[in-house]
């Protein structure tokens, strides 16, 4: 199956809104009220306005589809959902084994139709995307970290900057991050064991490609400790659990943090359970 969804989210740190999309292949997932606890399969294709972390999402539209269906069809049951849903409520409609499920969470009813139709256009875009390539390489971007009086400093290896020229262009220019030791220790407590959010950043900063990008490029990213050679962080993750973060909606990303505590390897994200239930928007 294909799972495709569109969500209309909020960062309540920026107040920032926009509409994430993302496409997976290879779902194991065979019907909505199975969709948090199920496998959702491979990333395929995404469009993201609002870099994920801490958002909050105002509504969604989730699509399932067999493996051979093509964005037509996914566009024909979005269409019969248009026609047949009801200002205020819920929306779903089924086609030939496309189904598609509208939330609309509590926007005046005067502005649902608007978002709805938002969702649909970030919808059908990544329906109709191609396929996010294969790794070029397997081997992870590395970050070396290395500790100074007032902190840490954060670069890319030469190797990994060489590497990363070749997708940013010949004009990219490498760069390096110092960070303050209270600043460090601050995310420290917020996301142990890693820097989460902190995490992200850097390596956009860095690498000019948000985790996602280097996992699909290179395999990965890693932060290596100087001396010594010790990984500190790394995406993907290799201990992670199977569960779903609350705050940026990745599947499999928890990571065990203590008892009855887990954090997001992606986000930093810390939460009490595994979040394999999601209360529902009314």
């Amino acid at each position: 199956m294909r799972y495709l969804t569109a969500q209309k989210v909020v960062s309540p740190a920026t107040g920032q809104t926009g509409i994430n999309s993302f496409r997976y292949a290879k779902a194991a997932v065979r019907s909505f009220e199975l969709l948090q606890t199920a496998d959702v399969g491979e990333l395929e294709a995404q469009h993201v306005e609002v870099p994920p972390g801490g958002n909050d999402i105002l509504c969604y539209l989730d699509v399932l589809a067999p493996d051979t269906a093509q964005p037509a069809a996914i566009n024909e049951v979005l269409e019969a959902l248009r026609k047949t849903w009801s200002k205020e409520r819920r929306g779903s409609a089924e086609i030939d084994e496309v189904r598609a499920l509208f939330v609309p969470g509590r926007t005046p009813a005067e502005a649902v139709s608007g978002e709805l139709d938002g969702l649909v256009r970030g919808l059908l875009a990544v329906a109709a995307a191609d396929p996010s390539p294969a790794p070029l390489e397997t081997h992870p971007i590395t970050i070396l970290v290395s500790a100074q009086p007032e902190g840490r400093r954060y670069a890319l290896d030469q190797e990994s900057a060489r590497r990363l020229r070749v997708v940013n262009g010949p004009e990219w220019q490498q760069a390096s991050v110092s960070v303050a030791g209270d600043v460090a220790a601050d995310f420290a407590k917020v996301a142990a064991p890693t820097f989460g959010e902190l995490n992200h950043s850097l390596v956009l900063t860095l690498t000019g490609l948000d985790v996602l990008r280097l996992l699909a490029n290179f395999g990965g990213v890693r932060f290596v400790a100087q001396p010594g050679g010790k990984t500190i962080w790394e995406w993907p993750a290799p201990d992670v659990r199977p569960g779903y973060c609350l705050s940026c909606h990745q599947h499999g990303t928890l990571r065990d943090a203590g008892p009855g505590t887990f954090v997001c390897a992606y986000c930093g994200n810390v939460q009490p359970t595994d979040g394999l239930w999601v209360a529902a928007l009314t």
